[in-house]
């Protein structure tokens, strides 16, 4: 897990770090129940990984940090004129509940050069953050299926086909 330390205090980056390690390991132990098909292994390692305070932290770090940000769902809900970024990044953590029901999409049309109109759904921040956690959480699974050979939308794939 990946996070750009430039805007976080030293103490936060601290905690951050051991918690990553931590979900390294986990999902390492995900790639290894995944070959060897333990399905209970599997469902147990995800939730816990859905569970934890680094993963979700990162998921708001990234959604929060990324060009998106500014972009308002229904809820009218963006990183827009916010002033304390900190306290806003903590509001959203308290708040988070995976189990909620995903909010109505905001439709916007982006124009095409035929002239044409593209519909563009934008999720709310709170939604966007929910599926960057269960993103990093099923990450492992799928990574495992891939073939050597794809290297299209994969994480940490620097190599292109010649």
């Amino acid at each position: 897990i990946y996070v750009d330390a430039t805007s976080m205090s030293t103490q936060y980056l601290v905690f951050l770090t051991v918690d990553c390690q931590k979900n390294k390991n986990m999902q390492r132990k995900m790639d290894k129940a995944v070959a060897t098909g333990d399905k209970d292994r599997i469902r147990f390692l995800t939730w816990l990984l859905s569970k934890s305070q680094a993963v979700r932290t990162v998921a708001i770090h990234r959604i929060t940090m990324n060009e998106g940000r500014n972009t308002a769902g229904v809820d009218k809900v963006s990183m827009k004129g916010v002033k304390n970024k900190k306290d806003f990044k903590t509001k959203l953590l308290k708040q988070l509940n995976l189990m909620k029901k995903p909010t109505a999409i905001r439709r916007a049309y982006i124009p095409k050069p035929n002239g044409k109109k593209r519909p563009l759904g934008i999720p709310t921040m709170m939604d966007r953050i929910i599926q960057g956690i269960i993103r990093m959480c099923i990450e492992p699974i799928a990574e495992y299926h891939y073939s050597d050979a794809s290297y299209g939308f994969r994480p940490n794939c620097l190599d292109s086909v010649r």
